[in-house]
């Protein structure tokens, strides 16, 4: 606890200035704010799989948060590719960015699924039920935000998909892995609810930015995803 109570700390005071300093444009120094949150995140879960078994759960999740980690490099860049007015050039970058982040959102899957599976704790009614549940909460936040999707239509399906699937994975095994175990409950509940809950921010940040894009609903966005973050790789040293 000695060494995550100062990358905790560290990690909610560099998420905190890059937060109004990336609002309302980007710029270099929230590029540098923002690379030095996701460092920290990155090193919480390097701290907290030193402290482990070194277990295959351990493994994926870092892999996830080494996917986000360059997955937020190549969404940080547009500073530096603005002034070219080079518009190829940004979607390509955000097009790799969102790609790792599949990568990282299918490796935490991977290792509540190996988890699961390892336990014989699986239960196909409660991980569709709960999955179903979510995927209902994502389409009446849409409804009662009175947001349609347009053009982004299949990409918020298809990620609203993915991610139900990944926080009904991770219940299930605070259900069924560790029964009577608050704290790992806790955990592995609160950060892939967090991750949706911010995901679906920024989706209605993406879709309507006239009623969406501003700075308190920025810094909840990014608040919930750097909580998320920390508290996936706090997992690892729980599980």
């Amino acid at each position: 606890m000695q060494v995550f109570i100062p990358l905790w700390i560290t990690e909610a005071v560099f998420a905190g200035l890059f937060i109004p300093a990336g609002y309302p444009t980007t710029t270099k120094k929230s590029f540098v704010l923002k690379m030095g949150a996701c460092a920290l995140f990155l090193a919480n879960g390097l701290y907290a799989f030193s402290l482990s078994a070194h277990t295959p759960y351990g493994v994926s999740i870092l892999l996830g948060l080494g996917s986000g980690w360059i997955g937020d490099v190549f969404l940080a860049l547009d500073p530096f590719v603005r002034r070219k007015q080079n518009r190829k050039l940004t979607v390509a970058l955000y097009a790799i960015g969102g790609f790792f982040f599949l990568l990282g959102h299918l490796a935490y899957m991977a290792a509540f699924t190996r988890l699961l599976l390892e336990s014989h704790a699986f239960r196909v009614l409660p991980f569709l039920l709960t999955c179903g549940c979510l995927l209902l909460c994502f389409v009446l936040t849409f409804v009662l935000a009175g947001v349609k999707a347009g053009k982004y239509l299949a990409p918020v399906a298809l990620y609203a998909f993915g991610l139900s699937g990944m926080c009904a994975l991770a219940i299930c095994c605070a259900l069924f892995v560790f029964p009577g175990a608050p704290v790992p409950q806790a955990v592995l509940i609160a950060a892939p609810l967090l991750f949706a809950f911010s995901d679906v921010t920024l989706a209605l940040r993406t879709v309507d930015k006239e009623r969406f894009e501003s700075l308190p609903m920025r810094a909840v966005c990014l608040a919930a995803y750097f909580l998320a973050q920390m508290l996936l790789g706090l997992s690892i040293r729980l599980v």
